[in-house]
C-alpha cells in the first residue's frame, strides 16, 4: 500500500509540477541553467584541484589514498 500512495504522489506531483513549468518557461530555463553552471563549476574545481602525473612521480606519497594509509598504520 506505501509503495502505490508513493507513485500516486510522484505521478500526481510530477504532473502538478510540470503544468506550473510549462506556464513560466523563463524561471525553467534559469533552473536548467543553474543547473548547468553549478556543475561547471564542481568539474572545473576538481580539474584544478587534481595533481599533474609529474607531481605524482615527484611526490609518491601524496598519490596514497586515505584507504592506503590506514593500511599502512
Amino acid at each position: 500500500m506505501g509503495t502505490f500512495i508513493g507513485n500516486c504522489v510522484f505521478i500526481f506531483g510530477g504532473r502538478l509540477v510540470a503544468s506550473k513549468i510549462s506556464n513560466n518557461q523563463d524561471i525553467l530555463s534559469w533552473v536548467i541553467g543553474g543547473i548547468f553552471a553549478i556543475t561547471a563549476i564542481f568539474q572545473l574545481w576538481r580539474i584544478l584541484k587534481k595533481k599533474d602525473p609529474a607531481h605524482n612521480l615527484e611526490h609518491p606519497e601524496d598519490a596514497i589514498t586515505p584507504f592506503e594509509k590506514k593500511m599502512i598504520k
